[in-house]
């Protein structure tokens, strides 16, 4: 029996066709967003989604029908906390990646003419990972060494700049803070209930004796880090579009 996860499909309007022009005019040739919940197995309504430019498409339908999910050395660094932007190649070469895993570049490079690839990790942590992927076709290495000098810093820009107008949109909302909300532990379900109060943080002792303030700051930048690294008055936002309330049973 096969318990593959169906693949969300998805393209979120003028966001993603956005984000595919800006990548373009930095010089890449193609580019997908992707998140991968860690909660995949709790339930078949939490899939992982993954979106893609029409020049990414071949490769991108190839990779769903070989399930190659299973063999991509980027999802297994990402779930293992890796921080830093992943050059596909300088991976290969540095000897982080499996005989298998490799099997999957070079299929890219030899049957897609994918030359070259980066993975700019956005989201990751206990709860999901997420990210962009850009390729060249390009075969020239000068080329693409000159991109990642003088386009890298703005590529990851309109990484994390997708990544939250996708979080806070109509479709995206539950796919991404709903499946965080439900991995909460109760330390950090209070944090967030107090949050809902509108109290400063130093207050917190006053409803929950059983956290001190210390802790509870630091649950509160580990619950923004892992969705992105985003801002208080962010999370807010997020609390409130989803009804964290309710959804919490606060």
């Amino acid at each position: 029996m096969n318990n593959k996860p169906k693949i969300n499909q998805i393209t979120f309007g003028e966001a993603f066709s956005s984000l595919c022009d800006k990548v373009e005019q930095l010089g890449f040739d193609g580019v997908t967003y992707s998140f991968y919940p860690k909660t995949l197995h709790k339930s078949p309504e939490i899939q992982p989604i993954l979106q893609y430019s029409d020049r990414f498409a071949p490769f991108v339908r190839h990779y769903i029908e070989q399930d190659y999910g299973n063999r991509d050395f980027v999802i297994r660094l990402a779930f293992k906390g890796h921080k830093r932007c992943i050059d596909w190649w300088v991976e290969i070469n540095n000897g982080n990646v499996r005989p298998d895993e490799l099997e999957v570049t070079i299929d890219g490079r030899d049957n897609f003419g994918i030359q070259n690839g980066i993975t700019i990790p956005i989201l990751r942590g206990p709860y999901a990972i997420a990210g962009i992927s850009v390729i060249t076709f390009n075969p020239s290495q000068s080329y693409f060494e000159q991109l990642k000098s003088e386009k890298l810093d703005e590529l990851i820009n309109c990484a994390s700049d997708y990544h939250f107008a996708l979080m806070t949109g109509d479709d995206g909302i539950y796919a991404f803070v709903s499946n965080v909300m439900a991995c909460l532990s109760e330390s950090q379900k209070l944090v967030i209930q107090h949050l809902l109060r509108n109290q400063p943080m130093k207050a917190i002792t006053v409803w929950n004796p059983e956290i001190s303030v210390k802790n509870a700051e630091r649950i509160l930048r580990a619950i923004k880090k892992e969705l992105g690294d985003i801002s208080t008055n962010q999370l807010m936002y997020l609390l409130g579009r989803m009804d964290a309330k309710k959804s919490l049973k606060f």
